[in-house]
């Protein structure tokens, strides 16, 4: 079975993730932009609502 993953390339964003304790499961260069990092996480119910209360303020 595959997982759903979300890949995040702000930096400031994967900070706040992290220290909610999210984890990443993978890091690899932007496929579009190759100086920039993305950051992958596992797309969860809880990933969800963290990105929702990060992306509220």
């Amino acid at each position: 079975m595959t997982k759903c993953i979300k890949v995040i390339r702000s930096l400031r964003v994967v900070n706040d993730l992290t220290a909610k304790g999210h984890r990443i499961i993978g890091v690899e260069p932007c496929r579009k932009s190759p100086r920039y990092t993305c950051f992958i996480f596992e797309d969860t119910p809880a990933l969800q609502e963290a990105l929702a209360q990060t992306f509220q303020h």
